[in-house]
C-alpha cells in the first residue's frame, strides 16, 4: 500500500519529499521514499501522523493515509495548505454522534461546535501554534477514557482528540469538503470510477443533497473490501515493474485482494435478505 501511494505520487510528478513511517525493512521503500523512519515510541498508533515536527527536519507536513492514491498532481493541495498552522478537511458541526455521544461531550466541555473529518488527511507546519495544538491533542489522548468516547479497536481515537483540541484552542483551519482535497467513498450513491493511470476518480456521495466527487487524493478507508483500490495497486505495480523488479511483493497484495473479494461476497450473501 505504501509503495502504491508513492508510485501514484511519482506518476503525478510529485516534487515534494516523501517520508514513510514503517517497521518494514523492505529495500524497495528506500527507493520509493526519500526518508524511511521507524515508528517513534513516543507517539501511539494513530497519533504517529503527528510526529513529524519532533522526528524530521521538515517545516511543512502533509499527512496522507497509506490506503490512499494520488489521482492528480498534489501541488494545488500543497498550495491551498500553505500558511496554515494546522488543517483538516471536513465540517463544523454542533450536533454529532462520533465514537459515541460527541454532542454531550461538547456540552460538558463548553463547546458549541467541533470539526468532523477523516484523519487520513491532515496538514501542519513548524509553528508555535501547531506545536501548541499538538501538545493539547496529546494531552487529550493521555486522558482519553475520561472524555467519555469510545475507542477504535482498543486504540485511542486521534480524530476526536484533534477535533476537540481544535475547538478548544481555536487553532487550525477546516477546509470544506467541497474542496475535494482527499475524499473517501463513504455513503456511496454510485459506483466508483477509479483509474489512477489516467488520472480519473469520480463517484457520487449520498449527502443531503447528493454530491459529485472528483478528489485529488482517493482515500479508500475500506481497503479490506475495496476491490477497485486493489486493482489500481496491481496496475501501478505492473507499469512500474522495471523499477520495482519482479519480486516486488505484489503477490501478497493480490492474495489479500482475493481474500477481500471472498469476504465481501460472503457479506453480500449473508445480508442478501436485507436488500
Amino acid at each position: 500500500m505504501a509503495k502504491a501511494l508513492a508510485l501514484s505520487l511519482d506518476l503525478n510528478f510529485c516534487t515534494a519529499q516523501k517520508v514513510v513511517v514503517t517497521d518494514s525493512d523492505d529495500p524497495e521503500l528506500k527507493r520509493l521514499y526519500d526518508v524511511v523512519l521507524p515508528p517513534p515510541k513516543d507517539y501511539e498508533h494513530f497519533f504517529i501522523k503527528l510526529c513529524a515536527l519532533d522526528h524530521t527536519e521538515f517545516d511543512r507536513i502533509l499527512f496522507i493515509d497509506g490506503d490512499s492514491l494520488a489521482i492528480r498532481p498534489i501541488e494545488p493541495v500543497l498550495e491551498a495548505c500553505r500558511g496554515k498552522d494546522f488543517a483538516v478537511q471536513g465540517t463544523w458541526l454542533s450536533d454529532v454522534q462520533w465514537y459515541g455521544d460527541m454532542t454531550s461531550v461538547m456540552k460538558r466541555r463548553g463547546l458549541k461546535q467541533v470539526p468532523k473529518f477523516s484523519g487520513g488527511f491532515l496538514y501542519y507546519e513548524r509553528t508555535d501554534a501547531a506545536r501548541e495544538l499538538i501538545a493539547k491533542i496529546m494531552e487529550l489522548a493521555a486522558d482519553y477514557d475520561s472524555i467519555g468516547l469510545e475507542r477504535n479497536r482498543g486504540h485511542v481515537v486521534d480524530e476526536v482528540c484533534i477535533s476537540l483540541a481544535m475547538a478548544e484552542t481555536e487553532i487550525g483551519h477546516v477546509f470544506p469538503d467541497s474542496m475535494q482535497l482527499s475524499r473517501t467513498p463513504y455513503l456511496l450513491k454510485s459506483r466508483v470510477r477509479l483509474d489512477v493511470l489516467h488520472g480519473e476518480c469520480s463517484f457520487v456521495k449520498g449527502d443531503d443533497p447528493a454530491r459529485s466527487i472528483r478528489p485529488f487524493i482517493y482515500h479508500s478507508a475500506h481497503a479490506a473490501f475495496d476491490l477497485k483500490y486493489w486493482r489500481e495497486v496491481r496496475r501501478l505495480m505492473r507499469v512500474s515493474g522495471k523499477r520495482l523488479g519482479r519480486t516486488s511483493g505484489t503477490g501478497d497484495r493480490l492474495t489479500f485482494a482475493r481474500r477481500a473479494k471472498i469476504v465481501l461476497t460472503a457479506m453480500i450473501h449473508r445480508n442478501a435478505g436485507k436488500y
